[in-house]
């Protein structure tokens, strides 16, 4: 592991970078930032702009003063695979070469060869004949992009993975816990329970279609509409605008639906009788996290404590450096230099 390691969480949005130092046996936050991605560069992981994210990234490096170059890489998007997968008690070399084997039946994209894919796993459990792992896939055309801007930045690329994988190594207190991350164009809902996979689902709705149904509500401009959601109680966005509220009213149904499934099929799995025998608590992280009273319609719709995440709160921070306001934008950058530190 390196002594200095920048986390880089790639976004629709904005492109988000943590610093963390090891100082004896402790770990410090010593530099953090964020820039906007220019519009048109990412979608859902996708690298539209290459030269427009390079010239991004570069000015983030300056401006937040990152010095470290050891880089694990969070980049997200409905372009993954991540699923698990269950095979016969092997040794690591047999179940490598099972698992190429058999990719072509478990991934969700179609592909010519093997160099046109690029794919990790994980052992996630095993019993005496059985042994199932996490794999994670995707094109390797979707991440050469981002290897060519790291290495041009300087940066030297120790990792790339979904930051959602990442988010149970945040130095939390040891709850059971869902996450939901609200990314741009979409939604993140991850469950891992006593270290162990549960499920990773993103779904098709994210910040921009809350914002599209604000615009609606209360026939505004997308720049008013994204003050009205950083300001105003949800209850105000739903119940007080002039125009049509139809849009913002089924986004929200259909988030807060989604959630509680998502938690209903790990129940299931479990064989649990309610969400609080599996889970304490659920937390937000993203843009949204901090629209007041999103955290009270997911806690009456599935009974559990739910809250934004605040990823800074058992961490330390070198001097000069002040936890950001948006604590939950954050959390995917910071766990991703956490786990490498």
């Amino acid at each position: 592991m390196a002594k200095k390691v920048l986390g880089l969480d790639f976004g629709d949005e904005k492109i988000i970078g943590v610093e963390v130092t090891r100082k004896g046996r402790t770990k410090v936050v010593t530099a953090l930032g964020e820039t906007t991605t220019p519009p048109g560069t990412i979608l859902e992981g996708k690298i539209l702009d290459e030269k427009s994210l390079r010239d991004a990234l570069n000015r983030l490096l300056k401006e937040a003063s990152f010095t470290a170059k050891a880089t694990i890489l969070g980049i997200d998007g409905t372009s993954f695979t991540i699923k698990t997968h269950s095979l016969p008690i092997m040794s690591e070399r047999e179940l490598e070469r099972a698992i190429e084997f058999e990719l072509p039946e478990v991934v969700n994209f179609p592909f010519q060869s093997l160099k046109d894919v690029s794919f990790d796993y994980y052992e996630n459990k095993r019993t005496a004949s059985e042994i199932e792992i996490v794999l994670v896939a995707c094109q390797r055309s979707l991440i050469n992009p981002y290897i060519e801007i790291a290495k041009g930045a300087g940066l030297s690329l120790e990792v790339i993975d979904l930051p959602a994988l990442n988010w149970p190594v945040l130095p939390l207190e040891v709850n059971p816990r869902a996450f939901v991350n609200i990314e741009e164009n979409w939604t993140t809902i991850f469950v891992e329970l006593n270290g162990e996979f549960k499920v990773l689902r993103n779904i098709p709705l994210g910040r921009i279609h809350f914002q599209k149904g604000v615009e609606e509500a209360f026939q505004c401009s997308a720049a008013e509409a994204q003050r009205l959601c950083a300001t105003k109680h949800i209850d105000y966005l739903l119940l007080e605008g002039p125009g049509n509220k139809s849009l913002l009213r089924a986004n929200t149904q259909q988030f807060t639906a989604s959630v509680f499934q998502t938690l209903d099929f790990v129940r299931a799995q479990e064989r649990a009788s309610h969400f609080s025998e599996i889970l304490d608590e659920l937390v937000l992280l993203g843009r949204l996290a901090n629209l007041e009273g999103l955290p009270q319609v997911l806690q009456q719709e599935t009974e559990l404590k739910a809250y934004p995440l605040n990823p800074f709160a058992n961490v330390s921070l070198d001097t000069g450096i002040s936890p950001p306001d948006n604590g939950a934008v954050y959390a995917s950058a910071l766990a991703l230099a956490w786990r490498g530190s």
